[in-house]
């Protein structure tokens, strides 16, 4: 839902040239969604199945080794938008698009936040809490639309990509805090900070 409020809100308050720069913008930074996915289908089942069970330390443990893999592939790829992004994006979408590069570290960077705060949603659905995930949905989004209102127009593709990325990382936050709240599970990557994060 928050990839989609950016948008529409964009085209009440812009042109369509900006809207264009935006989804430029939006598509390069939502490449990092493509490695979370593939986390996902693995976690799904495997949490559902410890859940059930009440291994807790093997759900932790699993989130320990993915935490890695999000926040390691979210990070490179902000690395790579920083140091090569404008140039990426006028090789593939010409020079007209150069504009796009600030909007996309934006969202990069609140797409990180998946690294850092874990996979929260998963872990509230597979053990049956899933109001917890829609409040944090329905919070985000909120927080989404009124900080559009308000960056947008002052900002315009910026104040939208600002935004959504501040949403994007609010939602995170309060589902690894429901998260750790409801089942005691850390799903952030300050859990492999603890002794014996990855002990079998």
């Amino acid at each position: 839902i928050n990839t989609r409020v950016d948008i529409i809100m964009l085209g009440f308050f812009m042109e369509p040239a900006e809207v264009g720069v935006y989804r430029v913008a939006q598509r390069g930074g939502q490449i990092v969604l493509f490695g979370v996915f593939a986390v996902d289908a693995v976690l799904n089942p495997l949490i559902a199945k410890a859940w059930a069970k009440g291994d807790k330390a093997h759900i932790q443990k699993a989130l320990n080794k993915t935490i890695l893999i999000v926040l390691g592939c979210s990070s490179v790829l902000l690395i790579v938008y920083g140091t090569m992004g404008r140039q990426l994006i006028t090789f593939f979408y010409g020079q007209s698009y150069a504009s796009a590069w600030v909007p996309l570290m934006f969202l990069s960077m609140g797409y990180l936040s998946m690294g850092v705060f874990g996979r929260g949603g998963v872990v509230l659905t597979m053990s049956h809490f899933e109001r917890y995930t829609a409040w944090a949905i329905g919070i985000a989004v909120t927080f989404n639309i009124i900080m559009n209102l308000i960056f947008i127009p002052l900002y315009g593709v910026k104040g939208a990509a600002l935004s959504t990325a501040f949403a994007v990382s609010l939602r995170m936050i309060l589902l690894a805090f429901y998260t750790y709240q409801r089942t005691g599970i850390n799903t952030t990557c300050f859990g492999l900070l603890t002794p014996g994060a990855f002990k079998k």
